[in-house]
Protein backbone atom coordinates (compact mmCIF):
# COMPACT_ATOMS: atom_id res chain seq x y z
CA UNK A 1 0.00 0.00 0.00
CA UNK A 2 1.35 3.33 -0.99
CA UNK A 3 1.94 5.95 1.69
CA UNK A 4 -0.64 8.21 0.14
CA UNK A 5 -3.21 5.43 0.33
CA UNK A 6 -2.66 5.05 4.09
CA UNK A 7 -3.87 8.60 4.76
CA UNK A 8 -7.45 9.56 5.52
CA UNK A 9 -9.26 11.51 2.83
CA UNK A 10 -12.13 13.94 3.34
CA UNK A 11 -15.48 12.55 2.34
CA UNK A 12 -18.99 13.90 1.90
CA UNK A 13 -20.79 15.73 4.74
CA UNK A 14 -17.58 16.31 6.66
CA UNK A 15 -16.74 12.60 7.03
CA UNK A 16 -13.31 11.02 6.64
CA UNK A 17 -12.58 8.12 4.37
CA UNK A 18 -9.89 5.85 5.84
CA UNK A 19 -8.26 2.77 4.29
CA UNK A 20 -8.33 -0.69 5.95
CA UNK A 21 -5.98 -0.96 8.91
CA UNK A 22 -5.89 2.79 9.47
CA UNK A 23 -4.68 3.74 12.98
CA UNK A 24 -4.93 7.07 14.73
CA UNK A 25 -1.66 8.69 15.66
CA UNK A 26 -0.65 11.08 18.42
CA UNK A 27 -1.90 11.45 22.01
CA UNK A 28 -5.59 10.73 22.66
CA UNK A 29 -7.64 13.80 23.39
CA UNK A 30 -10.46 14.21 25.91
CA UNK A 31 -11.50 11.21 28.02
CA UNK A 32 -13.29 10.91 31.34
CA UNK A 33 -11.78 12.36 34.50
CA UNK A 34 -10.57 10.04 37.22
CA UNK A 35 -13.19 9.27 39.88
CA UNK A 36 -12.76 10.83 43.31
CA UNK A 37 -12.55 8.70 46.46
CA UNK A 38 -16.08 9.73 47.40
CA UNK A 39 -17.42 8.71 43.99
CA UNK A 40 -15.60 5.37 44.15
CA UNK A 41 -16.95 4.66 47.64
CA UNK A 42 -20.51 5.55 46.63
CA UNK A 43 -20.25 3.40 43.51
CA UNK A 44 -18.99 0.42 45.55
CA UNK A 45 -21.80 0.83 48.07
CA UNK A 46 -24.39 0.95 45.32
CA UNK A 47 -23.04 -2.19 43.70
CA UNK A 48 -23.33 -4.12 46.98
CA UNK A 49 -27.04 -3.28 47.35
CA UNK A 50 -29.68 -5.71 46.25
CA UNK A 51 -32.58 -4.74 44.03
CA UNK A 52 -34.88 -4.57 47.09
CA UNK A 53 -32.46 -2.29 48.92
CA UNK A 54 -32.18 0.07 45.95
CA UNK A 55 -35.98 0.14 45.73
CA UNK A 56 -36.25 1.09 49.42
CA UNK A 57 -33.72 3.90 48.94
CA UNK A 58 -35.75 5.28 46.02
CA UNK A 59 -39.04 4.93 47.92
CA UNK A 60 -37.99 6.62 51.16
CA UNK A 61 -35.24 8.86 49.80
CA UNK A 62 -32.75 7.76 52.47
CA UNK A 63 -29.56 5.72 52.11
CA UNK A 64 -30.16 4.06 55.49
CA UNK A 65 -33.73 3.00 54.65
CA UNK A 66 -32.76 -0.68 54.04
CA UNK A 67 -31.13 -1.02 57.47
CA UNK A 68 -34.12 0.59 59.22
CA UNK A 69 -36.66 -1.63 57.47
CA UNK A 70 -34.54 -4.75 58.07
CA UNK A 71 -34.23 -3.92 61.79
CA UNK A 72 -38.01 -3.73 62.20
CA UNK A 73 -38.52 -6.85 60.08
CA UNK A 74 -36.09 -8.75 62.31
CA UNK A 75 -37.92 -7.54 65.44
CA UNK A 76 -41.12 -8.95 63.97
CA UNK A 77 -39.51 -12.39 63.94
CA UNK A 78 -38.24 -12.09 67.52
CA UNK A 79 -34.70 -10.81 66.84
CA UNK A 80 -34.47 -7.40 68.57
CA UNK A 81 -30.69 -7.06 68.25
CA UNK A 82 -30.65 -4.87 65.09
CA UNK A 83 -33.50 -2.69 66.41
CA UNK A 84 -31.76 -2.19 69.76
CA UNK A 85 -28.57 -1.18 67.95
CA UNK A 86 -30.54 1.24 65.76
CA UNK A 87 -32.26 2.76 68.82
CA UNK A 88 -28.94 3.28 70.59
CA UNK A 89 -27.53 5.04 67.54
CA UNK A 90 -30.56 7.34 67.44
CA UNK A 91 -30.13 8.01 71.15
CA UNK A 92 -26.50 8.94 70.50
CA UNK A 93 -27.46 11.34 67.71
CA UNK A 94 -30.10 12.98 69.91
CA UNK A 95 -27.57 13.30 72.72
CA UNK A 96 -25.27 15.16 70.32
CA UNK A 97 -28.08 17.65 69.65
CA UNK A 98 -28.37 18.21 73.41
CA UNK A 99 -24.62 18.88 73.61
CA UNK A 100 -24.84 21.32 70.68
CA UNK A 101 -27.71 23.19 72.38
CA UNK A 102 -25.78 23.54 75.63
CA UNK A 103 -22.70 24.74 73.75
CA UNK A 104 -24.79 27.36 71.91
CA UNK A 105 -26.14 28.71 75.22
CA UNK A 106 -22.65 28.80 76.72
CA UNK A 107 -21.36 30.68 73.66
CA UNK A 108 -24.20 33.18 73.13
CA UNK A 109 -25.41 33.53 76.72
CA UNK A 110 -28.68 32.55 78.35
CA UNK A 111 -30.39 35.91 77.62
CA UNK A 112 -30.38 37.33 74.09
CA UNK A 113 -31.21 40.84 72.91
CA UNK A 114 -33.86 40.81 70.17
CA UNK A 115 -34.43 43.93 68.07
CA UNK A 116 -37.92 44.97 66.93
CA UNK A 117 -38.06 46.56 63.47
CA UNK A 118 -40.68 48.06 61.20
CA UNK A 119 -41.56 46.70 57.77
CA UNK A 120 -38.90 48.99 56.31
CA UNK A 121 -36.21 47.53 58.54
CA UNK A 122 -36.03 50.48 60.94
CA UNK A 123 -35.16 49.44 64.51
CA UNK A 124 -37.82 50.76 66.88
CA UNK A 125 -36.90 48.93 70.03
CA UNK A 126 -35.39 45.83 71.58
CA UNK A 127 -36.31 43.23 74.16
CA UNK A 128 -34.58 40.44 76.03
CA UNK A 129 -35.50 36.81 75.62
CA UNK A 130 -34.24 33.44 76.76
CA UNK A 131 -32.02 31.59 74.31
CA UNK A 132 -34.20 29.15 72.30
CA UNK A 133 -31.59 26.42 72.68
CA UNK A 134 -31.91 26.60 76.47
CA UNK A 135 -35.53 25.44 76.36
CA UNK A 136 -34.60 22.53 74.10
CA UNK A 137 -31.69 21.54 76.35
CA UNK A 138 -33.88 21.48 79.46
CA UNK A 139 -36.53 19.34 77.77
CA UNK A 140 -33.97 17.03 76.19
CA UNK A 141 -32.21 16.46 79.52
CA UNK A 142 -35.06 14.31 80.83
CA UNK A 143 -35.26 12.43 77.53
CA UNK A 144 -31.61 11.40 77.67
CA UNK A 145 -31.55 10.72 81.42
CA UNK A 146 -29.49 13.77 82.33
CA UNK A 147 -31.81 15.42 84.87
CA UNK A 148 -31.49 15.22 88.66
CA UNK A 149 -34.20 12.57 88.98
CA UNK A 150 -32.49 10.21 86.55
CA UNK A 151 -29.02 10.81 87.99
CA UNK A 152 -30.34 10.43 91.61
CA UNK A 153 -28.84 13.78 92.64
CA UNK A 154 -31.98 15.32 94.20
CA UNK A 155 -33.05 14.51 97.80
CA UNK A 156 -36.33 13.04 96.56
CA UNK A 157 -34.60 10.79 94.06
CA UNK A 158 -32.07 9.62 96.66
CA UNK A 159 -34.84 8.75 99.16
CA UNK A 160 -36.74 6.82 96.50
CA UNK A 161 -33.57 4.99 95.59
CA UNK A 162 -32.87 4.06 99.23
CA UNK A 163 -36.43 2.80 99.66
CA UNK A 164 -36.18 0.71 96.51
CA UNK A 165 -32.84 -0.70 97.64
CA UNK A 166 -34.31 -1.67 101.02
CA UNK A 167 -37.28 -3.40 99.37
CA UNK A 168 -34.95 -5.20 96.98
CA UNK A 169 -32.74 -6.38 99.86
CA UNK A 170 -35.80 -7.62 101.79
CA UNK A 171 -37.09 -9.56 98.79
CA UNK A 172 -33.64 -11.01 98.20
CA UNK A 173 -33.43 -12.26 101.80
CA UNK A 174 -36.87 -13.85 101.48
CA UNK A 175 -35.81 -15.57 98.27
CA UNK A 176 -32.67 -16.95 99.91
CA UNK A 177 -34.69 -18.17 102.91
CA UNK A 178 -37.19 -19.96 100.65
CA UNK A 179 -34.40 -21.63 98.69
CA UNK A 180 -32.66 -22.72 101.91
CA UNK A 181 -35.91 -24.13 103.35
CA UNK A 182 -36.58 -26.03 100.12
CA UNK A 183 -33.08 -27.54 100.15
CA UNK A 184 -33.41 -28.63 103.80
CA UNK A 185 -36.81 -30.19 103.13
CA UNK A 186 -35.35 -32.16 100.22
CA UNK A 187 -32.53 -33.49 102.42
CA UNK A 188 -34.67 -34.54 105.41
CA UNK A 189 -37.64 -35.89 103.46
CA UNK A 190 -37.38 -39.71 103.77
CA UNK A 191 -33.69 -39.66 104.59
CA UNK A 192 -34.06 -40.77 108.22
CA UNK A 193 -35.43 -44.31 108.70
CA UNK A 194 -37.69 -45.00 111.60
CA UNK A 195 -35.85 -46.73 114.43
CA UNK A 196 -36.55 -50.45 114.74
CA UNK A 197 -36.88 -51.66 118.35
CA UNK A 198 -36.69 -55.37 119.04
CA UNK A 199 -39.00 -56.94 121.63
CA UNK A 200 -36.91 -58.10 124.62
CA UNK A 201 -38.57 -60.69 126.89
CA UNK A 202 -39.15 -59.49 130.41
CA UNK A 203 -37.35 -61.43 133.22
CA UNK A 204 -39.44 -64.02 134.97
CA UNK A 205 -40.62 -63.18 138.44
CA UNK A 206 -40.54 -65.53 141.39
CA UNK A 207 -43.73 -67.42 141.90
CA UNK A 208 -44.66 -67.40 138.30
CA UNK A 209 -43.55 -71.03 137.80
CA UNK A 210 -46.53 -73.00 138.78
Amino acid sequence: MKRSERKARPGPDGLLIVPPGYKLGGEPKGGARKRTKKQTKALAAGRHRTGRERALVREYGRDDAPKIIEAYDAAGTGDFGPLSKLSLRRHARGSMLYDAAVEAVEKDGLVLLEEATTGDGVVIGSRRKIHPAADFALKAASTFGLDSEALLTSPKARNVSKRDDAITAHLERQREWRESAAENAAITDGAIDSEVVEDVPEPEKEGDDE
